[in-house]
């Protein structure tokens, strides 16, 4: 990032910043009120984040975080800086767990034509159990073994996901295997928006030629919201088959790092929103990036 010496009108800079912060803070503040919390508990959060993105550039300038010099810069007092800093640094990306699994059953069963009605465009109905279409031949497509069955099962009822049904019958009724007020869904949603955010401000930075980043965007005329649910559905099955593709691309072992050190890590998001034209946002963003 330039300095503020390096920029022709840095009160404007500021200003602009600033308007960024509150775009993000504002969908940020929503969800501290879902889980009464107060404006102080997020200007701690802050505080902690300043400290943390100061000892960040310190190390990429391949130099030692200094607690006050970080105190100065960022205006956290000298002991809290302290504090946070001899904490040990938290990992960027958590490891996967088992809840992707679940997240690729939703997926597959959202996307896949044999899951799929052919005239409705939606997913159908599954038994339990089946030789050809069911939720066990389903889990086994995804995980190899229908032994996680039960489990995956659970987790997508408690979430609101699947609904049973008479017959011991599933119906899939969410795309998503998020829930809100699960730790779990929150660490996701905290490491997509960050790697979202970490892409956006590469890219617009810019230092490096060979960017590992690559933004692209897509906006609509007005559309009559009559048809969204078309056009969602065909923008579901686009995806989905552009990033099977992409598994297998990622999958094969001639790209593997082994446990090389400096092994990289490919990351593809693609997102689909629809706000209302007053609001000026951008209707579909498609968003593709790479980060270690």
């Amino acid at each position: 990032m330039k300095s503020m010496d390096s920029i022709p009108n840095p009160r404007s800079f500021q200003q602009a910043v600033s308007h960024v912060a509150l775009e993000i803070a504002v969908p940020l503040a929503d969800l501290l009120l879902d889980a009464r919390m107060r404006a102080d508990d997020l200007v701690a959060v802050l505080r902690h984040a300043f400290v943390e993105a100061a000892c960040h550039r310190a190390r990429a300038l391949k130099r030692e975080p200094k607690a006050a010099g970080i105190a100065r810069q960022t205006g956290v007092a000298l002991d809290e800086v302290m504090h946070w800093m001899r904490r040990p640094p938290r990992p960027v990306s958590a490891p996967r767990r088992a809840r992707s699994q679940a997240e690729r059953v939703l997926w597959r069963w959202w996307t896949e034509p044999s899951f799929n009605d052919p005239w409705k465009r939606q997913p159908v109905v599954l038994p339990m159990t089946g030789a050809d279409r069911s939720f066990e031949r389903l889990v086994r497509d995804c995980t190899g073994s229908v032994r996680a069955s039960p489990r995956i099962l659970r987790e997508l009822v408690a979430i609101h996901a699947v609904r049973r049904l008479k017959g011991n019958r599933l119906r899939v009724v969410r795309q998503t295997a998020l829930a809100k007020g699960d730790a779990e869904s929150l660490n996701v949603l905290g490491r997509q928006v960050r790697r979202h955010f970490e892409g956006l401000l590469r890219e617009m930075r810019g230092a490096d030629p060979e960017s590992s980043v690559f933004v692209r965007g897509v906006e609509s005329v007005p559309l009559d919201p009559s048809y969204l649910p078309i056009l969602r559905r065909d923008f579901r099955a686009q995806v989905g088959l552009f990033l099977d593709s992409a598994r297998e691309t990622l999958s094969f072992r001639r790209y593997h790092g082994g446990r090389r050190r400096d092994s990289r890590r490919v990351a593809i998001a693609l997102h689909v929103v629809d706000e209302p034209v007053a609001s000026g946002v951008v209707r579909t963003t498609q968003g593709r990036y790479r980060r270690s």
